[in-house]
């Protein structure tokens, strides 16, 4: 497979969410949106308001958006000493002033015949009314991640994009803080970054991996820009890992060298996880090649993979068919069957994906969360 045979790749996830296009790279930064319940996690971030700022790719120079946050359902309004024309008389013909003692002025409204309600209105401004209503108890905290990214690339370079598998991890890994709550965790094929984010405002310790220095350095930027949606204590390593070559043939040289101490961590962490890295028969059984290797070694452990069942028109069938998912599946069975005396028993499920959705993204019926869990026989 290259580049020139299959042209650029393109996700989607950018056009659910407001987008920045770098003037000075061919890379975009999107404002990733997250609802949280309120009980979701102590993150520091929910005790004061942060401002994420869209930087160039040097982090010199700001760009003009800025983005500040403020708990969902509150609205700041504007006083206005002025309440005339043609659209005050409208909402006088339904109502009456009400003098409320204060410097807002606000009317009583017939809510269907049956109820007055006093409803204190102001300009905004466009000159439009502003209506301030009850306020409502927030059920839920927003938070907005600052994820720089490439909008299109070749198929060699698609973890420079965000993807809806990583949407859906992050979705899950929220609805299920208390499995990773104060864990270590690797991330295999991280991408941008934008799911070991997520994971390190549960997680103590995340490995970030990926290969290739590009996507390596985006993965770290992200995670240095946005350090603010989680706890000082934690803390996200990005480190290359390459599935086609052992650990220890790492460039030792490079400046995400996994060193041989962390070789020794990561052989140990309980939990893995990887999103969107289903889609290319050679890197697939090159993962299922590594994931063996670092789930053999003792310890039960859980692997939860997020992928997009993807439909291609295949020439040598003459109809629609997901050869990628296919493959995922076969490799799932044989791990599956693999067992012996010594090393681990292999277990992979289906799971569902009916918990909530936090972030903004289109969760088709086609994105699927899967578990394998290496379990060792007693001794």
């Amino acid at each position: 497979m290259n580049q020139k045979e299959y042209g650029d790749v393109l996700s989607d996830v950018h056009v659910y969410s407001s987008y920045h296009l770098n003037p000075k790279s061919s890379c975009a930064v999107t404002r990733v949106r997250i609802c949280i319940p309120s009980n979701a996690v102590n993150e520091p971030w929910k005790k004061r308001a942060v401002e994420h700022h869209y930087c160039n790719s040097d982090d010199t120079e700001p760009l003009a958006f800025k983005e500040t946050r403020v708990t969902p359902r509150s609205l700041q309004l504007q006083n206005s000493e002025n309440l005339q024309g043609n659209v005050m008389n409208k909402y006088v013909a339904d109502g009456e002033r009400a003098d409320n003692g204060s410097d807002t002025p606000s009317l009583e409204v017939n809510v269907r015949g049956r109820k007055r309600v006093t409803v204190e209105v102001s300009h905004d401004e466009d000159g439009d009314l502003v209506l301030r209503r009850k306020k409502h108890q927030s059920q839920e905290d927003v938070l907005f991640l600052t994820i720089q990214h490439s909008l299109a690339t070749g198929l060699d370079s698609v973890g420079e994009q965000i993807w809806n598998g990583a949407m859906l991890m992050a979705d899950f890994i929220i609805h299920n803080k208390t499995v990773f709550k104060d864990q270590s965790l690797l991330e295999l094929g991280a991408g941008t970054g934008v799911t070991s984010i997520v994971a390190a405002m549960y997680a103590h310790t995340v490995f970030c991996t990926d290969i290739g220095d590009n996507v390596l350095r985006i993965a770290r930027d992200n995670c240095e820009r946005n350090m603010s949606t989680y706890p000082g204590s934690h803390q996200i390593l990005v480190r290359e890992m390459d599935w086609f070559k052992d650990l220890s043939e790492g460039r030792a040289q490079s400046e995400f060298y996994l060193s041989e101490s962390e070789q020794e961590v990561v052989k140990n962490i309980p939990i893995l996880m990887a999103a969107d890295v289903i889609y290319d028969i050679d890197a697939t059984a090159a993962f299922f090649k590594t994931i063996k290797h670092l789930m053999s070694h003792p310890k039960e452990k859980s692997l939860y993979i997020a992928l997009e069942k993807r439909l291609v028109f295949t020439v040598s069938d003459l109809d629609i068919a997901s050869p990628g998912y296919e493959h995922f599946r076969e490799c799932l069975d044989i791990l599956q069957s693999h067992g012996n005396f010594n090393g681990p028993q292999f277990h992979c499920e289906q799971l569902s994906t009916t918990f909530p959705q936090y972030l903004n993204y289109n969760r088709s019926k086609y994105l699927e969360l899967w578990k394998v869990t290496s379990r060792f026989p007693k001794t």
